[in-house]
């Protein structure tokens, strides 16, 4: 309370002097800021001293002051030399390291490019091969087995509302030209969730089984969840070049993480009594995982799947910079060349594709929760 307080107020005063150095603030607005200030600060100060013991009252409120103090000096002086070129006022960059790290960047992804150039053929045949059976076999199909086949199992899914609701899409998605765009999309999208499956599960249940390795990978999977999305097209270009594959590779790691994560805490809320009972009627270890771990830990596994299916298609319109296609395409084209209607008709069709299957396991995980209670 009173903490908070403080700092809000500190830095209230900090904003303030910067806006009055530059003659948006008047000084007696000045003057009532920094009476809260102040007030914030003795309150907090007095706070702090009735809460430590005596022998550590300095370090209570101590640190607070002096960055008080230290800090409003220098805002001060900056108000006082507004034309003053100094270190403290202007962050010392220095561009010829900035050269060097890209330049060693660079050279690594260069030597990547031939030392792993079997292993990266190798990959883009075996993503391309996903990328073009679900394409063909969508393809293939008549378009009226496709809708019938979706509306079915919305209802059995979901029932009638969602059947409905699936089939208003489809003849959205079918009247508007969409229909081959999809299927591009669908096939861009299930490859990537496939993939997504075949690393996250397996991940997933080696860190909830390997707490030493969980605190390693964690960071890495905070850092995939926080990098921008244009990120990942970067590296998948280098090594991959562009088309559909480092589209699918991009998407991979930019909606992996949910699935790792939903995974391991699945298996990690298992109840220990389950495991333990298992074990002593002779489970083994394969047979504890499979039959009794992974089907109590369905319910993580499902949002974890939602989840990658959501972000992958939140990636639809990002691939289509590096020649994703599909209803990406649509978006970007009508984006570069200034046709609003084009580009939002476009980006209904893509909400349409994640609400369906997004409503689908939302049921099931309802049923189930139906089903635990």
């Amino acid at each position: 309370g009173k903490g908070g307080l403080f700092w809000l107020t500190f830095a209230g005063e900090l904003a303030a002097l910067a806006t009055f150095g530059q003659g948006i603030l008047s000084a007696s607005w000045l003057a009532v800021l920094a009476a809260v200030v102040v007030f914030a600060a003795s309150r907090f100060t007095a706070l702090s001293v009735s809460r430590q013991p005596v022998r550590r009252n300095a370090s209570g409120w101590g640190l607070p002051l002096a960055v008080l103090l230290v800090s409003q000096a220098l805002v001060i002086w900056r108000v006082l030399t507004p034309d003053t070129a100094n270190a403290l006022f202007e962050f010392p960059a220095n561009r010829q390291l900035l050269l060097l790290a890209a330049d060693s960047i660079d050279q690594f992804i260069g030597w990547s490019q031939v030392a792993f150039e079997g292993a990266f053929i190798g990959v883009i045949v075996a993503v391309r091969t996903v990328i073009e059976g679900i394409e063909n076999v969508l393809g293939w199909l008549p378009w009226s087995v496709s809708a019938l086949a979706l509306v079915l199992l919305a209802w059995r899914s979901a029932g009638l509302g969602l059947a409905l609701t699936s089939s208003v899409a489809l003849l959205y998605i079918g009247l508007f030209g969409f229909w081959e765009r999809t299927i591009s999309t669908l096939a861009l999208v299930g490859s990537s969730v496939l993939i997504a499956l075949v690393i996250g599960v397996p991940t997933g249940i080696v860190l909830a089984k390997r707490a030493r390795i969980r605190r390693v990978v964690t960071p890495l999977l905070d850092a995939m969840q926080t990098l921008p999305t244009f990120v990942y097209l970067i590296p998948a270009v280098a090594f991959f070049s562009v088309g559909k594959t480092p589209a699918v590779i991009a998407t991979v790691i930019f909606a992996l993480a949910p699935m790792i994560r939903l995974t391991s805490l699945g298996i990690q809320e298992v109840p220990k009594d389950a495991v333990e009972a298992a074990v002593a009627h002779g489970a083994s270890p394969w047979q504890t995982l499979v039959k009794v771990q992974l089907p109590l830990a369905r319910r993580s596994l499902l949002l974890g799947i939602n989840q990658t299916i959501v972000m992958s298609l939140s990636m639809v319109v990002v691939a289509a910079l590096i020649g994703a296609g599909g209803l990406g395409y649509d978006v970007m084209t009508a984006l570069r060349n200034i046709k609003g209607g084009e580009g939002i008709l476009a980006g209904v069709a893509i909400v349409l594709c994640a609400l369906i299957p997004d409503r689908i396991i939302q049921s099931s995980l309802r049923k189930q929760d139906r089903a635990h209670h």
